[in-house]
C-alpha cells in the first residue's frame, strides 16, 4: 500500500488527516479500522446534516499516555473517535450514533465536551 495523502477522503465529509494523532498518520496496518470509523461517522453526518468535529482519532502510545487514555485504548488501533457537533447536546449525538452506526463503545465526557465512540465487540456505555 502506498502512502496515503492526508487530504484523502475516507468518506464524503471526512479526510484521513482528521484521524491523525497531532501530525502523525495511523500506521498502515490500522488504515482499515480508521476507514471503518469514517464510514460509520458518515452515516451520522448524512442524517444530521451538520459537521462532526473529530477531537481525537488514532493515538500513538505516547500521546495516549499523555492524555490519560487507558492502556488498551481503542484509539491505539484506529478503532475509536471522540467527536462533537457544534450546538448539539452530547446525549442527542449519542442517540444518533447508537441508532445509525456499528459503534458499540460509548462514553460521554461533558467536562471536555466530546462523545467517545469505538468499535469494541460488545455494547459498553461509560461516563468520564
Amino acid at each position: 500500500m502506498k502512502n496515503i495523502s492526508p487530504e484523502y477522503k475516507l468518506a464524503e465529509h471526512f479526510k484521513f488527516k482528521e484521524f491523525f494523532c497531532i501530525d502523525i498518520a495511523p500506521p498502515k496496518k490500522y488504515f482499515a479500522n480508521v476507514l471503518l470509523c469514517a464510514k460509520e461517522l458518515e452515516k451520522v453526518r448524512q442524517f444530521i446534516d451538520s459537521p462532526i468535529i473529530i477531537t481525537s482519532g488514532y493515538r500513538t502510545p505516547a500521546w495516549n499516555a499523555y492524555v490519560g487514555g487507558v492502556r488498551r485504548s481503542y484509539h491505539l488501533y484506529g478503532k475509536a473517535v471522540d467527536i462533537r457537533v457544534t450546538g448539539m447536546p452530547l446525549q442527542d449525538l449519542a442517540i444518533y450514533v447508537a441508532n445509525l452506526t456499528e459503534f458499540k463503545g460509548y462514553g460521554v465526557c461533558t467536562a471536555r465536551n466530546f462523545l467517545h465512540c469505538d468499535m469494541r465487540p460488545q455494547l459498553m456505555v461509560f461516563k468520564y
